[in-house]
């Protein structure tokens, strides 16, 4: 179909910076967690007997609440039996909080994460399931009222806004931010809890959504300030481990007596404002751009008093669109960028600072006219949330023309495109996107299957918006990312090693694909004699991705290696199944004939390989992506 576009270069321009901007406009450097420590239970009040500290685990994802642990400390593991079967609860108390951790569901098995004791976030096995509900993983489950008629007990639970869940047996992570209710002097609730954001394998499932009151399950009817962290214990098995949390329980940062002077004039860096005519001063609640005295050629000064509620280190993060700076007690926190920047870039700087007040500075100038005026200024310290100490509209909305983004519609959608993968833009890339809404990326240079994902198909901005700024398509959602080296070597023994990319004397040819009756292609290719056929396809209810590589060749060969599996750690479990990297993804090997799977060191990897033998001059291997 052909397009007729109107672009002027400034517009352009924006459209590209904006790109960037979603990108670069990040907290910075954050004030880091606390690790929750592991190695014993002396975290937890009067832990029953169900709980353990054990090294790894281990859940067959076929058997139904099966999890066996060995021995060694790292991670946390609930063994319910019918005489121990208690919640577990932490040793202190917490009101607002952000915690990480990674879980791991065995198939069927429930369990439950309540904020306070009182608010459960649902961790359930889902996998697979397609219309998600309160009470699935990741789920904020229902408040309950036992007076209401049968069916309508349950209310206000909130689903997540798309199944995240990962096979049984597999290592999944969350992360969790959450604001306690508030309360006056006099005991009476001023605000409602929140969860502020929760995201489930890398997907915000959460954003701000607020609690009327306790839901199921909760300790008390009695919403409270400060409550410990429970786990639920009495309906199956579960195990977590890295757990790291920030608590907010110390009052925030205060800026006061500040007072503004605006410059006007082309300034080569911040000027030495004794030497230079101010235009424009006055009085300021707040660091603010809206306070500039032009909207280019100009300079911009706020000088004032910042309030320390307790000794320690402060992680200040400033950015701004053109240079500025930092001072606290006249010494530099947080140093000038040498060149003007698009508000982004931000510049993080921790700052050891003692209770009390201390005298600060932030100065701020802007020569380029296409870069927006913003300032922005945050801090973030032990028990302090990261608090903003600039204006609401100090940074200001910059509208794009619109995100683009494709999914299939009646069939698979097969899109050629650019993409970007690890440390490499990758040219010659085919994503399919399923209808169900399970997706691969496949680079036809090598062969190879190298990225998968779940929910939502692909975001075509950079190609599609105006000329394309990027070119480059990105995944909707958090693919697991595989590898993209060559599927087919010959090597000269099983020791040697993998290159990274077909040379043009490799032999290896593409001949584009097929489309098969369903609309998904068959891509075709030659590998020096030999003739492959290579199929990906969903199945068991759309919750795997199966590969099956068809080789046939006239002559025999005896050295001929495919490579499935590439990652920190490769082992093989009971079920016959490959853990990649510590159980995030599992590989299983469908059929592969007479040939012979093979784990191997390679550097600081591990590969896992077939040795491909023949019958009847053709070879099959068959084997499914399981996450």
């Amino acid at each position: 179909m052909n397009q007729k576009f109107n672009i002027s270069i400034k517009s352009f321009v924006l459209c590209f910076l904006f790109a960037l901007l979603l990108q670069t406009m990040a907290v910075g450097q954050e004030y880091p967690f606390t690790p929750f420590s592991l190695t014993d239970l002396s975290n937890f009040k009067n832990p029953s007997t169900n709980w353990q500290i054990v090294g790894d685990v281990y859940a067959d994802r076929n058997q139904q609440n099966m999890m066996k642990a060995t021995a060694g400390a790292g991670t946390l593991v609930n063994l319910p039996s019918d005489k121990a079967k208690d919640d577990l609860f932490g040793a202190w108390e917490h009101g607002d909080i952000e915690i990480e951790l990674e879980f791991m569901m065995p198939k069927g098995s429930n369990s439950g994460i309540y904020l306070q004791s009182r608010y459960e976030l649902q961790l359930l096995d889902s996998w697979g399931k397609k219309n998600p509900k309160a009470g699935d993983c990741a789920g904020i489950y229902e408040r309950w009222d036992e007076s209401k008629p049968d069916g309508q007990k349950g209310y206000q639970g909130h689903p997540p806004r798309m199944n995240a869940s990962k096979a049984p047996g597999l290592w999944q992570t969350l992360r969790i931010e959450f604001q306690a209710p508030r309360f006056d002097a006099s005991g009476k609730k001023i605000a409602n809890a929140k969860f502020i954001k929760v995201v489930h394998n890398g997907m915000l499932v959460h954003d701000n959504v607020e609690l009327s009151g306790v839901t199921r399950g909760a300790v008390s009817e009695q919403e409270v300030a400060f409550a410990p962290l429970r786990i639920q214990g009495d309906h199956g098995a579960v195990a977590f481990r890295n757990i790291r949390y920030k608590r907010f329980d110390k009052q925030p940062l205060r800026l006061e007596n500040i007072t503004y002077q605006c410059y006007k004039g082309i300034f080569n860096g911040i000027p030495k404002f004794d030497t230079v005519k101010v235009v424009k001063q006055g009085k300021a609640e707040f660091v603010s751009s809206e306070l500039a005295c032009e909207d280019n050629n100009f300079a911009l000064r706020f000088v004032g008093e910042v309030s320390i509620p307790e000794t320690g280190d402060y992680y200040f993060t400033i950015h701004q669109g053109g240079s500025s700076h930092l001072l606290i007690d006249g010494k530099i926190a947080v140093k000038e960028n040498k060149f003007e920047s698009w508000f982004g870039e931000p510049r993080t700087e921790i700052v050891s600072l003692s209770a009390g007040k201390h005298s600060f500075e932030v100065a701020y100038k802007k020569n380029t006219n296409w870069i927006p005026v913003a300032l922005g200024l945050s801090v973030e310290g032990n028990g302090i949330h990261r608090q903003d100490l600039h204006s609401l509209g100090s940074i200001p909305f910059v509208a794009s023309e619109g995100a683009i983004y494709t999914n299939p519609k009646q069939k698979p959608e097969i899109l050629r495109t650019f993409m970007d993968f690890k440390d490499e833009k990758l040219t010659h890339v085919i994503s399919i996107g399923e209808i169900s809404k399970i997706n691969y990326s496949y680079n036809m240079k090598q062969g190879a299957l190298f990225q998968v994902w779940r929910g939502d198909f692909l975001d075509v901005t950079g190609m599609w918006q105006d000329r394309g700024g990027s070119q480059v398509a990105t995944a909707l959602g958090n693919p697991m990312q595989l590898f993209s080296a060559p599927i087919l070597l010959t090597l000269a023994d099983a020791n040697a090693s993998w290159t990274s990319k077909y040379s043009e004397n490799d032999g290896f040819k593409i001949k584009g694909y097929d489309i098969d009756e369903n609309g998904r292609p068959i891509f075709k290719y030659f590998y020096n004699d030999m003739q492959i056929d290579d199929r990906i396809l969903p199945e068991d209810d759309n919750k795997i991705l199966s590969r099956e590589i068809s080789i046939s060749s006239a002559a025999s060969h005896t050295n001929l290696y495919a490579k499935i599996g590439e990652g920190k750690d490769i082992s093989q479990l009971p079920d016959g199944s490959y853990s990649i990297d510590g159980k995030q993804y599992y590989l299983q090997i469908v059929d592969i004939g007479k040939s012979k799977a093979i784990i191997r060191q390679s550097g600081d990897k591990k590969e896992l390989l077939v040795n491909v033998v023949f019958d009847a001059n053709k070879a099959k291997i068959k084997y499914a992506v399981i996450w």
